[in-house]
């Protein structure tokens, strides 16, 4: 009874919904800090929050891998990453013209990297049924489906870096255009971190033993830390993406039934 009792407390704790609160919680507090500077400067919080929202995506990508290796239904999750993607870049265009700020490229969209993680996990999964299978036809379609994805992405992200390879119109303004492909590819290749995080799911749902998962995770740490030791900044790196570090008991601990 008493070992019952335990293994159902640390299966709540250590679940995906923990995992998914404690990322969203990191982010929304970061945000609240990083807007009001105020309030940060008198609880000298906005360092502090700055550190612990490294953990976010990281955990909330695990999850993502754990969600798609149990769902029989993954194309829906792709559905859902692709609207909520869309939704996100959407609002984030019309507050930057609302706020008249400046539109970052390089600006974080953590749907668009769950769309991108989640994508290639179904169509990997779907290559692996169909290897099983031995269905050749199902296998090069799916292969051509990813290598038309690839394509897609890193198109998105030149145009995106490199407007002028394109030619258009006088009557068609670049940043509509820009915008729109910003908003309905999402390449992980213009997101911060995004590629990194995009391969760290890829390699979350591959390898299905945790120890494992977290020797890669540990790398991905070990990655940053160099960064920022020799103070190399941008496009993966910053002088706190190691902090990342702190999700490790949390992905070390989780358990698998909840997922």
């Amino acid at each position: 009874m008493k070992k019952t009792l335990t293994r159902i407390l640390t299966d709540g704790i250590f679940s995906t919904v923990t995992l998914i609160t404690a990322a969203f919680i990191t982010l929304i507090a970061n945000r609240i800090f990083d807007t009001h500077l105020e309030l940060s400067s008198r609880f000298d919080m906005n360092l502090i929050s700055l550190k612990l929202s490294r953990i976010a995506v990281p955990l909330l990508v695990f999850a993502l891998a754990e969600i798609m290796r149990r769902s029989e239904k993954k194309i829906r999750i792709v559905i859902a990453a692709y609207l909520s993607g869309i939704a996100y870049g959407v609002a984030y265009v019309l507050y930057c013209a609302v706020s008249k700020v400046e539109i970052l490229f390089w600006e974080d969209n953590i749907f668009g990297i769950f769309f991108w993680t989640s994508l290639f996990i179904y169509i990997i999964s779907r290559v692996s049924c169909a290897m099983k299978a031995k269905d050749k036809k199902s296998v090069l379609t799916y292969m051509l489906v990813l290598i038309t994805a690839l394509i897609i992405s890193v198109a998105t992200a030149v145009f995106y870096i490199e407007p002028d390879i394109i030619v258009i119109p006088d009557s068609i303004s670049m940043d509509i255009i820009k915008n729109a492909a910003r908003v309905l590819f999402m390449s992980p290749l213009v997101s911060r971190r995004g590629v990194g995080m995009v391969i760290m799911g890829l390699l979350f749902y591959l390898v299905r033993d945790r120890n494992y998962q977290c020797l890669v995770y540990l790398a991905f740490c070990a990655f940053s830390l160099v960064g920022a030791l020799y103070g190399v900044n941008g496009y993966w790196h910053d002088s706190y993406q190691y902090y990342m570090i702190l999700a490790l008991p949390l992905i070390f601990l989780y358990r698998k039934e909840h997922a």
